[in-house]
């Protein structure tokens, strides 16, 4: 495992949910309420679905690493299994879905901004943690970003299909 470096210490979710939830409130105090386009039945079961989404893969993930919600520093050992064998930040993805069902929900600039917002915000915070576990856990780190997406699930083959 290598040395962490100082930087490293700034790369915590409390401080990435704090710069994300100060946006939201002042794109909520900027923007207008203008409805972008009316709600239906496809949305809200789009929009459920998604919810249903986050909570399986957030749980999910929880389940099999206790410690992705915590900073990097905080990280003892990098773990390959469950979501984490089909995506790097199944945690972060399930957020940016939430923030998308949620918007479908209130279809207005305001929670589009804010979902842009969170997105934006998520996947810079992405590739902050990346660099500090390139620095901690070195090569094996390296080579996971090699095989498994950062944050769409690459499905190269179906367990459903059968063999030829």
């Amino acid at each position: 495992m290598k040395k962490q470096n100082k930087q490293s210490k700034f790369v915590s979710p409390t401080l990435m949910w704090i710069i994300v939830v100060v946006g939201i409130i002042i794109l909520f105090y900027l923007s207008p309420k203008d409805e972008l386009f009316s709600k239906n039945y496809f949305t809200i079961l789009l929009a459920t679905l998604l919810i249903i989404y986050w909570v399986f893969m957030f749980s999910w993930s929880i389940k099999f690493h206790k410690e992705a919600p915590l900073s990097t520093l905080k990280i003892s050992k990098l773990i390959k299994g469950g979501p984490y064998r089909l995506i790097r930040h199944p945690i972060y993805s399930a957020d940016i879905v939430l923030g998308f069902g949620i918007f479908l929900l209130f279809p207005t600039l305001k929670y589009l901004f804010s979902f842009l917002w969170l997105a934006i915000i998520l996947f810079l915070w992405m590739r902050l943690e990346e660099n500090s576990l390139i620095k901690k856990f070195g090569k094996e780190y390296q080579d996971y970003i090699k095989n498994i997406p950062m944050f769409i699930p690459k499905i190269t083959q179906c367990s459903w299909r059968t063999k030829r």
